[in-house]
């Protein structure tokens, strides 16, 4: 079985075995070369189960086993053996090898199980001939940030940005970033195996002694001691300062290092004895916190308390307190004073009091009536001799003391905090740090831009502490908070430093429509193309850098739905819901904190579809549905437009035919009228001269003749009279009950003697049974004498037929009159239009008379009778109307 294999070269490969040593293989000659542990060999292999084999960057050959590493020289196969050794803290930690990897700085990374990481630095150990000369370098295995989570390393590995990444049983996973933190800590944590933990969490004061110490308060905790960051000494039990919260430490101009408490007591270290001695002469201030000291140069303590400024001179031993009683301090809560370049102090207080006083104390000026501090927490002077003055308002830089030349820098300047805590100066008076709330800031100056840090960059965690802060020789600047002190060496990263490319590492869609919050993950890539129904989705990111992720800041746009680029300040995914169906372009870019945003774009193209009602063939159904209707309604609109303008062209016509009718018929009624009379006249005497027998036949044969005529033209007159009358409905129906039968019958006897003349044969067919009814003689007289006056008309052979009938139709009794001829009979083009008036049929082959206003008079009179009339007719075999009468 074997553990490990390395391909070295065409001729060379490595294989670790589990219990046969070492084996180096020739694949061209097929010839292995096997190594094991010899017991009485120092220099052979130190333990036959091999468990990693690496090959260097100088090609030195590593042989990890679990007795020991082993340097292999393949040109003289002789090893050098490296193991733990008790007595020797640069030797491996643990013989048991597990991992080698090796860094770009060419340090080997060594792990081992039981024994945490060793690092082995090749350049500094390049001529290994004495093992005990090699150093290995122990990485820690505690639970400090700076310790290894277990002992067990199973595996190391660098990923392409050079992070260290290790994992072993029991401990999780380590990770390493390539370049330390620009902010490093110091916090309270109190196990055993952390030396350099701090007293307590909160830090309210820090100074600087004239050895680069790092003294620092820590209320309960008593004050530590650290140099080059590491804790040398501690004040806390069987010291003076055991039973005493520590509010702040301050160096004097003869570098002495004083100690406040919380109950007004006074502490000054003397550095030859190493001893603290305390102050007792300051009974106005007994059991009253002490927050700030500060000395100026006329060797006067002020010391800052809540009921008041007390002035200690430490050469003189003279004491003055101020308070708003006796000179012109605004509040008694004082929190900090300062002096400037004119020997004047400044005094800031609780209340947002700012004052400034000269040497014997007179207020000078007092500009906490012209701002809104709130609550002054710190006053610092620059090498420039410029004031600045941290408020729980905003920074304000003090040039001199004209009101109109104070400097107000807020939000507008870019600080995302407005409640500064403490103010110090960096490598210039043109680099300011200061601490607010949650964060860190630093000022340039010069050109009045703001770099703000937060915990994401590494700052300890918790509420800064006012006036808390401290800078050493060599630039290090110190911040305490409530939970620990931040400090840098003030060389802020560069972006440039970094390649900083965003990848999108997840893609979810909504998977019920019905909760828009449920998403599921879909495999992504760089088109997406989703259905209507996912047009709801998010978007994981983030640097492939696992060390930059924590520092970086995202902007995101969405083409298509809006061109604006928009922040996202900590969170590294975006949703967007409900977009419409479209094509978009989500880019995605990133900067590192307090930089300029990269030009490396991540693109992302996504396309929703449309749903198949909104696709492309059904917008072109719809459209060619609308085109139709369109067309539909334009044309039936262009008809309707026809045809009113024909109707309207007819209906004029009609009313002009109309008043040329009425015209007509007015003149032919107003001559029937006329000529009425006179014919009347006329058929009087003629019908006397016809009854005298004296008259010779022949005469009397002339004068039938123009009896004939006569009567037929008052026919004709009472014809037109008649159809005057019934088309302006000026008749009324006058009806009376009589025999039906009866009255046919006498309408037709005066058909016989024009029936033998014509020689036609003339039939009435009437029933025995007398019929009485209601009729309007007259009316009946017009319909039958018109009928009967066209059949013979029409009719030059043959036979014509009067019948009556009655019969029940329906429960109904009607009685109807029949008048049927074998004449020539009525066309099918005809027959629909035999009832207009003056029409007259056309394209016979016989010969068409009469004035075309019999049927039409006949149809009047039927309507007027409420009877009904039909017709049924063929060429040339004769005619039948039916008229039908209620009985």
């Amino acid at each position: 079985y074997n553990w490990y294999v390395l391909y070295d070269s065409e001729d060379r490969i490595y294989i670790g075995h589990v219990t046969d040593g070492l084996s180096i293989l020739n694949p061209k000659t097929r010839i292995a070369v096997n190594f094991k542990h010899q017991p009485d060999n120092p220099s052979s292999l130190p333990d036959n189960t091999v468990t990693c084999i690496f090959k260097d960057t100088r090609n030195n050959i590593w042989i990890g086993t679990r007795n020991g590493l082993c340097l292999f020289d393949p040109i003289t196969a002789k090893m050098i053996i490296f193991k733990n050794e008790r007595d020797n803290p640069y030797s491996l930690s643990n013989s048991f090898i597990q991992s080698i990897v090796e860094d770009e700085k060419s340090r080997l990374w060594i792990g081992t199980e039981g024994g945490g990481v060793n690092i082995l630095d090749l350049k500094e150990n390049f001529y290994i001939s004495n093992l005990k000369s090699a150093k290995f370098i122990r990485l820690p295995i505690c639970d400090t940030p700076d310790g290894l989570s277990g002992s067990s390393v199973q595996d190391i590995f660098i990923d392409r940005f050079n992070n260290i990444w290790i994992g072993g049983l029991g401990g999780g996973i380590n990770f390493i970033p390539e370049n330390e933190s620009f902010f490093n800590k110091l916090i309270y944590l109190p196990i055993p195996e952390n030396t350099n933990s701090l007293n307590g969490k909160v830090v309210p004061g820090m100074c600087v002694d004239n050895e680069n110490n790092l003294w620092v308060a820590n209320l309960s905790g008593g004050i530590c001691i650290y140099r080059d960051n590491k804790k040398i000494k501690q004040f806390r039990n069987n010291s003076a300062l055991s039973s005493y919260n520590i509010t702040y430490v301050y160096r004097d101009r003869n570098s002495n290092i004083w100690a406040s408490t919380d109950n007004g007591k006074l502490f000054q270290y003397n550095i030859k004895k190493q001893i603290w001695i305390p102050f007792t002469n300051f009974e106005m201030i007994n059991s009253i916190p002490i927050y700030h000291l500060f000395e100026d140069s006329r060797d006067n303590l002020w010391i800052s308390t809540d009921i008041g400024l007390l002035m200690y001179n430490i050469k003189t031993t003279n004491t003055i307190f101020y308070t708003t009683h006796n000179s012109g301090i605004r509040d008694d809560n004082i929190r900090v004073v300062n002096e400037d370049t004119n020997g004047n102090i400044w005094v800031g207080t609780l209340g947002g009091g700012l004052g400034v006083f000269d040497k014997d104390f007179n207020r000078l000026y007092e500009f906490g009536s012209f701002f809104d501090f709130y609550s002054v927490k710190d006053i610092f002077k620059d090498s420039k001799g410029r004031i600045w003055v941290a408020s729980q308002n905003d920074l304000f830089l003090f040039k001199d003391y004209d009101i109109k030349n104070v400097v107000r820098i807020n939000e507008n300047y870019g600080l995302i905090e407005n409640d500064i805590r403490a103010i110090i100066e960096g490598k210039t008076a043109d680099e300011i740090w200061f601490s607010t709330t949650n964060g860190i800031s630093y000022l340039d100056v010069k050109n009045m831009k703001i770099s703000n840090f937060t915990v994401n960059d590494g700052i300890a965690r918790g509420d800064y502490i006012h006036y808390s802060k401290a800078k050493t020789p060599n630039g290090t600047i110190y911040f305490g908070s409530q939970n620990g002190i931040s400090y840098f060496n003030q060389e802020i990263e560069k972006s440039a430093n970094y390649f900083l490319k965003t990848v999108i590492t997840s893609f979810l869609v909504t998977n019920n429509k019905q909760n828009l919050n449920e998403l599921i993950d879909v495999l992504y890539k760089d088109t997406m193309i989703l259905n209507y129904n996912q047009n709801t989705f998010q978007l994981h990111f983030n640097v492939m850098n696992y060390a930059l992720s924590p520092k970086v800041e995202f902007a995101f746009q969405m083409r298509g739905l809006d061109d604006s680029w928009y922040f996202i300040n900590q969170d590294k995914y975006v949703i967007f819901r409900n977009l419409k169906p479209g094509n978009y372009i989500f880019n995605l870019k990133t900067r590192l904190h307090n930089s300029d945003w990269s030009n490396n774009i991540t693109s992302m193209y996504i396309k929703i579809k449309p749903p198949f009602w909104l696709s492309w063939w059904a917008k072109f159904i719809y459209l060619t549905f609308i085109v139709i209707i369109v067309y539909t309604i334009v044309r039936f609109y262009k008809n309707k437009i026809t045809i009113e303008h024909e109707l309207l062209f007819e209906r004029k016509t009609r009313e002009h035919e109309q008043k040329l009718n009425d015209e007509r018929m007015k003149f032919f009624t107003n001559i029937t009228h006329e000529l009425r009379t006179p014919m009347t006249l006329i058929l009087g005497p003629l019908e006397e001269l016809i009854s005298d027998n004296k008259i010779p036949p022949e005469q009397a044969k002339k004068l039938n003749s123009i009896h004939n005529v006569a009567t037929r033209l008052l026919q004709l007159i009472n014809q037109i009279l008649e159809f005057r009358r019934s088309t302006n409905k000026s008749r009324k129906l006058k009806v009376i009950k009589n025999d039906f039968t009866k009255f046919i019958y006498e309408i037709g006897l005066k058909y016989y003697e024009l029936a033998q003349k014509k020689n036609i044969e003339f039939k009435i067919d009437i029933p025995k049974d007398k019929i009485e009814m209601f009729f309007d003689s007259e009316v009946v007289s017009i319909i039958v004498d018109n009928l009967l006056s066209n059949s013979f008309k029409y009719t030059k052979e043959g036979n014509i037929i009067l019948k009556v009938q009655n019969y029940i139709e329906n429960n109904i009794d009607y009685t109807e009159i029949i008048v049927s001829d074998t004449g020539f009979g009525i066309s099918e083009h005809d027959l629909p239009h035999i009832f207009e008036r003056y029409y007259q049929a056309r394209n016979t082959h016989y010969p068409v008379s009469g004035t075309g206003i019999g049927l039409a008079i006949v149809e009047n009179m039927v309507e007027l009778h409420e009877a009904e009339i039909s017709v049924n007719s063929q060429i040339n075999q004769g005619t039948t109307f039916k008229v039908k009468f209620l009985t």
